[in-house]
């Protein structure tokens, strides 16, 4: 894919729907933060810190992108974005990180009916996401196999979200509903993985800028087991979960071994990617550490926990730094 311009400032206010991404990892990570904070029984609330900040993020880019609809050009780069079959795939970065929201205002939830239906006008965005992505893919002649890459994935852990957040927010009467939407979302996540990963060995590699995209295989897997624990009431852990962990936890390792080409990546705004599936697979931690009690697990969790909260803070920085010299760079 052709590398866009660079954005000068000016520039960045037309918003990328890609751009979600930063409030959508920074919301991930205060649940993170948040969910470990409870099982330590801690009376910090770093983890509010963090929420708020990516609430007012997530809010100043609402209101940024809803004022460029205004105007025709920045509808007709939204219309651009949506009409390419490969922008496409970024669109779900925006029910996700409203289904992330809704989770992050758990705490809030009071008027039960006005957010079953915030939770509903959701579901059925994103329901069409899919079968929009699916057909285009389907049906589109011009792409190629070397056109499928890792958002994909961006996509499918907003299934399995949807399968978490409602469980929340859902009656138990709607857990049929849940579980339709787990088993599509799992002989997705199936297929789509064998399809990258022939790709990625079998095709032209992945390009250097969207490397750090790869980091989202890690949030299906780990989005599923919690899924699979919520709607099952594990207490135990079970095939299905440790097949999950697994698989998660295999490819952490296998990207961690590749860390020397992560590295030479220049940081820019797809470096958020790493943020969420960090957050996803921690909290799968913190949830296999609910079910098995095992302090090495915890350990782990924790660990996990201060390298997202790291790295947020590099791309934190690094975001304000190129705001303010005018140089920040988008890689498409």
């Amino acid at each position: 894919m052709e590398k866009s311009p660079m954005f000068e400032k000016r520039d960045f206010f037309k918003l990328p729907v890609s751009y979600f991404s930063m409030p959508m990892g920074l919301i991930g990570l205060g649940i993170e933060v948040h969910h470990f904070e409870r099982i330590i029984a801690s009376g910090t609330t770093f983890s509010a810190w963090i929420m708020h900040l990516a609430w007012l993020i997530l809010a100043a880019m609402t209101v940024f992108s809803f004022a460029n609809l205004f105007k025709a050009e920045g509808r007709q780069f939204i219309k651009a974005q949506w009409q390419n079959s490969i922008s496409l795939l970024d669109f779900p970065i925006l029910t996700l990180t409203a289904l992330l929201l809704l989770l992050s205002l758990e705490d809030f939830n009071e008027g039960q009916g006005l957010w079953l239906i915030a939770f509903a006008l959701i579901v059925i965005a994103h329901t069409f996401l899919n079968i929009e992505i699916l057909t285009r893919w389907l049906n589109d002649t011009n792409l190629k196999l070397q056109d499928i890459r890792p958002t994909f994935f961006i996509l499918l852990s907003g299934n399995f979200m949807v399968v978490i957040v409602g469980d929340f927010y859902l009656p138990k009467s709607y857990d049929e509903f849940l579980w339709f939407y787990f088993s599509v979302s799992l002989f997705l996540w199936f297929t789509f993985i064998f399809i990258l990963f022939y790709r990625l060995i079998f095709e032209v590699s992945i390009q250097d800028t969207l490397r750090p995209s790869l980091f989202i295989i890690l949030s299906p897997p780990s989005l599923g087991l919690i899924a699979y624990a919520l709607l099952s009431h594990a207490t135990e852990m079970s095939v299905v979960t440790w097949a999950l962990f697994s698989f998660a936890t295999f490819f952490l390792g296998m990207w961690f071994l590749m860390q020397r080409f992560f590295r030479k990546i220049r940081l820019t705004m797809i470096g958020w990617a790493f943020i969420y599936p960090l957050a996803s697979y921690d909290v799968s931690l913190q949830f296999i550490y609910d079910l098995t009690g095992n302090p090495v697990i915890l350990s782990l969790a924790f660990i996990v926990m201060v390298t997202n909260i790291t790295l947020s803070s590099i791309l934190l920085y690094h975001m304000t730094r190129t705001l303010l010299t005018r140089s920040i760079v988008e890689e498409q």
